[in-house]
């Protein structure tokens, strides 16, 4: 990231609003999936399905290991994930190609480039952690995207 850049970097509380934000999503999608794997009938696609999950819990609270919290208490209030993205039409899809489609197409490359963009904008002076989880959860992403890629060339 370039010095002049880092101007344009979020201040604490919206980086911890964008952080929250993020972790929300994550364990959306880890539900989401999750809810997927036993009734897909395309074991490719039940496999993937099945691993993806833990990827988005494990980015979740990596995420949330990330906002500064009192003692004791834990670093997120719920709020409804489909107003803070669109989860609409994967929660209703009902097959292989609607499940592939709706994640690989809908929802994960937006996801993957509003990280991207997060990460442009964060200050590697005082957000070195931050750049450092949304480097692995960019990294993962990226390798669903080929994996869904690839599942529905085979489809």
């Amino acid at each position: 990231m370039a010095a002049e850049s880092w101007t344009a970097s979020f201040d604490f509380m919206e980086a911890g609003r964008r952080l929250r934000r993020f972790s929300i999503i994550e364990r959306s999608l880890f539900e989401l999936v999750g809810q997927w794997v036993q009734p897909e009938r395309d074991v490719a696609a039940k496999l993937q399905f099945g691993e993806q999950c833990y990827r988005h819990v494990r980015h979740a609270e990596m995420l949330e290991g990330l906002l500064p919290t009192p003692s004791g208490q834990y670093p997120l209030a719920y709020a409804d994930p489909t107003q803070l993205f669109p989860l609409a039409d994967a929660e209703t899809a009902a097959d292989s190609d609607s499940r592939l489609r709706a994640l690989y197409r809908g929802i994960l490359p937006p996801l993957h480039a509003e990280y991207a963009a997060h990460l442009d904008r964060t200050n590697p002076i005082t957000d070195a952690p931050t750049m450092r989880v949304l480097r692995l959860v960019l990294g993962d992403l990226e390798t669903d995207l080929a994996a869904g890629a690839a599942l529905m060339r085979a489809a």
